[in-house]
């Protein structure tokens, strides 16, 4: 069974969800305000029991972010857990393209119970970088990873059959794009189980 998520971004979009099990609620790839988490919530929770995961991103662009901006990203994490959001997903990068783990610590730590994806930051590191990445999920308790697909690229294909075979652990893969056929198509072809329309 192949579970679907889709990203959301108003109140309205909300009542238009089918055949999909999850969401990601952001605002412009960015972090959702706080009235919107909890409406979401709110709405869902009581009308349809789908399972919210929230992006927490202080800002659009570059996934190396200050200190400040980690702080800020950690307040995030605490205000969607407490308002009742079962996943975040979270996603650092240093300056020099390789997983920010100090940062991916202190935001895992600030997440407690809640399940964790990491975001597309991972798109951005090297086929080391991302091998590197799957064991740090793998051991610090990271659920999912998500993967951007390029569905007509031969190499795109190659690498991510090279990271299935690498992965030992129990995080999961999540292929995100906008064309739900090929993302469906592309799961069944690898054996992936989660996928994401963005």
């Amino acid at each position: 069974m192949i579970i679907k998520q889709k990203t959301v971004q108003t109140i309205h979009e909300l009542s238009t969800l089918t055949d999909f099990q999850k969401i990601e609620l952001q605002n412009q790839q960015t972090t959702a305000s706080k009235g919107m988490i909890a409406e979401t919530v709110r709405y869902l929770h009581d009308n349809q029991k789908i399972s919210i995961e929230t992006l927490i991103r202080p800002r659009t662009g570059k996934y190396s972010y200050s200190d400040i901006e980690i702080k800020i990203m950690e307040a995030d994490v605490f205000e969607a857990q407490a308002l009742g959001v079962d996943s975040v997903a979270i996603g650092a990068i240093t300056e020099e393209n390789h997983l920010d783990e100090d940062s991916m610590t202190q935001l895992i730590g600030a997440a407690g119970g809640m399940q964790i994806t990491l975001n597309h930051a991972f798109d951005e590191l090297t086929l080391a970088g991302q091998k590197k990445a799957i064991d740090f999920a793998n051991e610090h308790g990271i659920d999912r990873i998500m993967i951007s697909v390029h569905p007509d690229s031969s190499s795109f294909k190659k690498n991510l059959q090279t990271l299935i075979a690498y992965n030992q652990g129990t995080v999961q893969f999540v292929l995100t794009g906008k064309d739900e056929k090929q993302l469906t198509e592309l799961c069944e072809q690898f054996n992936l189980h989660l996928l994401l329309v963005e």
